[in-house]
């Protein structure tokens, strides 16, 4: 059995409160995140909707409504995602493990492709917002956005980015039950 050298108080101290902030900027992303997939369910197409008469100009208004969010989540899902890797690399922690282990490697997993997951989202939901502002930057109407590309394509876009959000909602919801 290994033992491990005594670890000196005020090293000990520093450490636990660095892995409190660590929390609590991941609990803040996470009720944040959960907080916006709440809005977006509200405005989300539905699954069982008919792509042929798909509208897309609701959901492109509410991403703009969200922007700002957006963004801040992005950040600070980025700077998270930073941490975590430097922490996995310095600990020896493979990230493709399974997210349900119990041990800190686990948890250390959950929260890396939590903040993964919410960078991929909010980049993609700005790509969607930046889209539709360069066709408006280029004078095309509302009526032509809604039609180009086709409605069934924007719907199955839009359903597809609804899914990205419930994997990272599904994740959210672990970590905060966690806390």
């Amino acid at each position: 059995m290994r033992r491990t050298p005594p670890v000196d108080g005020e090293i000990l101290k520093i450490a636990l409160n660095n892995a409190a902030l660590r929390d609590e900027e991941q609990g803040l992303l996470a009720r944040s995140y959960h907080r916006l997939f709440e809005v977006l369910l509200r405005g989300a197409p539905s699954k069982g909707s008919n792509g042929e008469d798909y509208d897309a100009l609701p959901f492109f208004r509410l991403h703009l409504e969200l922007v700002d969010e957006l963004r801040k989540l992005a950040v600070r899902a980025q700077a998270l995602d930073a941490r975590w890797l430097q922490i996995a690399d310095a600990q020896e922690i493979s990230l493709s493990g399974p997210l349900d282990d119990p041990d800190p490697a686990g948890r250390l997993r959950l929260h890396e492709r939590f903040a993964r997951c919410v960078v991929a989202d909010a980049r993609s939901r700005l790509d969607y917002i930046a889209a539709y502002n360069k066709a408006r930057a280029k004078g095309r109407t509302d009526a032509d956005i809604r039609l180009d590309p086709a409605p069934p394509l924007q719907f199955s876009r839009d359903i597809k980015m609804m899914a990205r959000a419930m994997t990272c909602g599904r994740l959210a919801m672990r970590i905060l039950r966690g806390l």
